[in-house]
């Protein structure tokens, strides 16, 4: 410590005393300043370990500021740029947000609308409709054939399709068989119409059309299917005959005109309404001659066999 001045008496001057107040003063400034122990790096002082290290430790910390803030500080020039760019990315977010809302929204309501019970079964219905109409088209490009079945009373009867007489052969032998029903035609298209003739010997030749609407398709087998039962009439009678129920008999109609005769009474009776059965025709036995024609002689018969 430096010495210090003695108290000023009373026969100092005002200027020496400051002097000496200032000499004091500086003295006990120099006393207070310690001076620093030196140590050289890595030296122990007072058990402590001491290092030192040059200032700033990383070259990119270019003052105390960026230490203090951390490595890679910002210019503060760039702050105000990097403001509006937030800024402007908040914008920008919040328009995406708006637009995935409303994205989100429409997707949710069309899911609505198509996942609803009406809307499914509608969309089903169209489907389905889709697909038979599909079906129907490849159907209709395809050939569909059919059988026809034919059956007559009496039976045996030869059948003739578009004109032409009904012939097949027998696999073994080659022998020709004449179709005479009752018969199957197999495999006829059923988009064709079809002209059938039945011919029986001693009865009125039968014909009959197939067109393609009389066809049915079977359900269990699937096929096309069409069935034509024929009742021949004889065109040589011994008599035409009915049943009258209200004459309570047989009513019987002769001779050539006796189909006509029988066909007129049974029309009157059903206008009338009387029950009466179908006109039959009685087939002659073998060696029956038809009734004579009125106005006809015996002896022009007889000329007639005499030329013959």
């Amino acid at each position: 410590m430096a010495k210090k001045t003695e108290k000023p008496g009373k026969d100092q001057k005002s200027d020496e005393i400051l002097d000496s107040l200032e000499k004091d003063v500086a003295a006990d400034a120099a006393d207070s300043v310690e001076e620093p122990v030196p140590a050289a790096q890595g030296e122990e002082l007072h058990g402590m370990r001491l290092e030192f290290q040059a200032w700033p430790c990383d070259p990119d910390h270019r003052s105390a500021r960026d230490v203090l803030l951390g490595r890679g500080a910002k210019d503060p020039s760039t702050v105000v740029l990097d403001e509006e760019i937030e800024k402007s990315g908040s914008a920008l977010n919040l328009i995406l947000l708006i637009l995935f809302l409303g994205v989100a929204g429409v997707g949710i309501w069309q899911f609505r609308s198509v996942s609803s019970p009406e809307a499914l079964a509608a969309k089903q219905a169209a489907r389905e409709a889709m697909e038979k109409a599909h079906l129907e088209e490849q159907m209709a490009k395809q050939k569909k054939y059919g059988i026809l079945r034919i059956e007559s009373s009496p039976a045996q009867a030869t059948v003739y399709k578009d004109g032409e007489k009904i012939v097949t052969k027998k696999a073994d032998t080659g022998e020709e068989l004449v179709g005479k029903t009752p018969m199957n035609m197999m495999d006829l298209d059923i988009s064709q119409t079809f002209q059938i003739k039945v011919e029986l010997e001693g009865h009125d030749p039968f014909e009959f059309a197939v067109a393609p609407h009389l066809w049915t398709k079977d359900a269990a087998s699937g096929e096309y299917k069409f069935i034509k039962m024929i009742e021949l009439t004889p065109n040589v009678c011994e008599y035409w005959f009915l049943y009258d129920a209200k004459k309570r008999k047989e009513v019987q109609f002769p001779g050539e005109t006796g189909k006509d005769d029988c066909t007129t009474h049974f029309d009157e009776a059903t206008q009338q309404g009387v029950s009466v059965t179908e006109c039959t025709c009685k087939i002659p036995p073998e060696g029956w001659t038809p009734p004579e024609k009125k106005g006809e002689k015996k002896d022009d018969k007889k000329d007639d066999k005499k030329g013959k």
